[in-house]
């Protein structure tokens, strides 16, 4: 992919495909907007036949994620494969991000489908920063 919009015109980074249930692929991958911001945008193989995958199409309704507050512009990256819930019901991903210079995993979960929501589990940061949920290693049932 290159940098045509303005959610990744300063780069198209790290991303990460999941294969969905119906053989369908999706890509999330990190974007550097005009104002340097890191975000998180959706894309999909132009054609699935492609074995090697080389065109894709970008979401229209990118980006999906944005650096919640106290997260800094330029650390909100480098996004995981998304994966089942253990009961099946929510897709969950993780986003790289950092606090002070504590490195933290950001947990998103639903969808991760056109019309994805966003939404962020309540939690704390070990400095009383309510964030969201965090996690340093992605644990659950079957592995997943």
């Amino acid at each position: 992919m290159v940098p045509d919009h303005w959610y990744d015109i300063n780069g198209v980074w790290t991303g990460s495909a999941t294969i969905l249930p119906d053989g369908q692929i999706v890509m999330l991958y990190t974007g550097d907007t005009y104002d340097v911001v890191q975000v998180q945008c959706l894309a999909y193989p132009a054609n699935l036949s492609d074995p090697l995958l080389l065109d894709w199409v970008k979401y229209s309704g990118n980006p999906i994620l944005v650096p919640l507050p106290g997260i800094g512009a330029k650390d909100f990256r480098d996004p995981t494969i998304a994966w089942l819930s253990p009961d099946d019901d929510k897709w969950r991903i993780t986003i790289g991000s950092k606090v002070n210079i504590t490195g933290i995993s950001l947990v998103y979960d639903h969808a991760i489908r056109v019309g994805y929501r966003k939404s962020l589990r309540n939690g704390s940061l070990p400095n009383g920063n309510s964030l969201g949920e965090y996690s340093n290693a992605c644990v659950g049932r079957g592995g997943r």
